[in-house]
């Protein structure tokens, strides 16, 4: 995972409690969501 969305993730985590954090969580869930999406793509091309 890119070091700063674990970093990011961690940070936001650990202050999930109010909407705004939880928006912010969701956020970088769906980040991490699409970056696994780009890199599995990624391996399909070079097979």
């Amino acid at each position: 995972m890119n070091p700063q969305l674990h970093l990011a993730l961690s940070l936001v985590d650990a202050r999930a409690h109010s909407a705004e954090d939880r928006a912010l969580l969701r956020n970088v869930e769906i980040a991490r969501r699409e970056e696994r999406r780009a890199r599995r793509a990624a391996r399909r091309v070079t097979r």
